[in-house]
């Protein structure tokens, strides 16, 4: 099991420098004033969306990989693809996979991971060394989605955890990135096939200022 990945860890830094590269703020530029995100929510995909909030994913994967280049990668809930698209800048081939996405793309599919259509499943069986999330299953799956909504948006774990091992590589890594602790448990994990594969520890989010944005909880399990 590798060490925990602080804020104050040098990959971490390293990380939020990568996303914050020219490369990186074209690919935000591009969705913010070519697609007209600005207009509709100008305050959140500003110049320091990917390194204040994509830069821990971003780390873990350095930390068990090293070099990225020729990963396949799933983002469950890419919402918008920004990520994917720098993640595809430094030779990873990405898939994304949204319930309710606001751009579509090659490679990215309007579904959810609980419900994953047999071909879907068929067609990336096995495929990949990554499968990560940033906020999209703790928020679906908690009491303010039953408030706003009525009703569960996930019903069943044990369906998700299967889906996603059937996705992954054998030692491939499932990233949980979160603000409200992962849906999953340890037992319903390792019952999935998971063994934790990084310690945890919470990230503090900051901006370049130094300003805090607040926290997110980082989990990384190892398909056995």
């Amino acid at each position: 099991m590798k060490k925990a990945l602080i804020t104050e860890d040098p990959l971490f830094n390293k990380s939020k420098k990568q996303l914050s590269t020219k490369r990186a703020q074209e690919i935000i530029r591009g969705y913010v004033k070519k697609q007209g995100l600005k207009k509709n929510s100008p305050s959140l995909y500003n110049s320091e969306f990917l390194s204040s909030y994509y830069s821990p994913i971003l780390a873990a994967m350095h930390r068990h990989y090293g070099s990225l280049k020729g990963k396949r990668m799933l983002e469950i809930g890419y919402r918008i693809p920004m990520f994917l698209d720098y993640l595809n800048s430094v030779g990873v081939t990405t898939v994304g996979i949204d319930i309710a996405p606001i751009f579509d793309g090659e490679n990215l599919y309007k579904m959810d991971i609980e419900n994953m259509p047999r071909e879907f499943k068929e067609k990336y069986s096995h495929k990949f060394d990554v499968v990560f999330e940033r906020l999209a299953l703790s928020r679906l799956y908690d009491e303010m989605y039953v408030l706003e909504k009525g009703r569960l948006r996930f019903k069943n774990k044990k369906l998700i955890l299967s889906n996603i091992a059937a996705l992954l590589k054998p030692k491939g890594l499932l990233i949980l990135q979160d603000d409200r602790g992962s849906i999953f448990t340890m037992d319903q994990l390792k019952k999935a096939g998971f063994e934790k594969a990084m310690r945890d520890a919470p990230i503090i989010l900051k901006n370049k200022k130094g300003e805090y944005l607040g926290w997110n909880t980082l989990e990384v399990y190892r398909k056995v």
